[in-house]
């Protein structure tokens, strides 16, 4: 059965879902609702320290940061590389009880100590990946699975983020076609 409330939390898993949702449809624009998304879920989870989300802007290129809540990180993030490049490129979910014990695992900055990512996948490619931290080993359960899990779908089915262009060329021209 699945455990219903998170680690010191009151708020069982429906009742966070509604307030996630309340969130989400509470405008038109997608990276709004994806920073209150982001900013409730930070606020609301104990023990979280750093929840945000790394995007693609092409088909191979790296993964940027984008909305978060928590301590500055890295800005770029490689495909198979550390624990969200690895949800990326594996198109899994990460959860990992200790980072110290993941091969690979990048250096933030942040102390981390367990971490979860979780790719968007959106027409068979992966647009981005939320990234959850705590610098508690163990700190994300069945629950957090779950919640995390039932968010990224949300974000995938209303994801506005332009899909994917195939990696730019020298040859093409920039700033918008205009010749500089």
């Amino acid at each position: 059965m699945a455990e219903e409330r998170n680690h010191g939390s009151e708020v069982a898993l429906p009742e966070m879902l509604k307030q996630v949702d309340e969130w989400w449809n509470r405008d038109t624009d997608f990276l709004a609702n994806l920073c209150n998304v982001s900013a409730f879920l930070f606020h609301s989870l104990p023990e979280v320290s750093w929840l945000g989300w790394y995007v693609t802007e092409s088909v191979g290129g790296d993964l940027t940061l984008g909305p978060f809540q928590g301590k500055p990180t890295l800005p770029r993030i490689g495909w198979g590389q550390g624990i969200v490049g690895s949800a990326a490129f594996d198109r899994v979910v990460q959860i990992v009880e200790d980072v110290r014990r993941f091969h690979g695992n990048l250096k933030d900055g942040l102390q981390t100590r367990s971490e979860v990512a979780l790719p968007i996948i959106r027409s068979g490619l992966v647009q981005g990946v939320l990234a959850v931290k705590s610098q508690q080993v163990g700190r994300f359960g069945l629950y957090e699975a779950e919640l995390f899990s039932a968010v990224a779908q949300r974000v995938s089915d209303g994801w506005k983020m332009p899909i994917p262009n195939p990696v730019r060329t020298d040859d093409q021209p920039r700033n918008g076609g205009r010749q500089a």
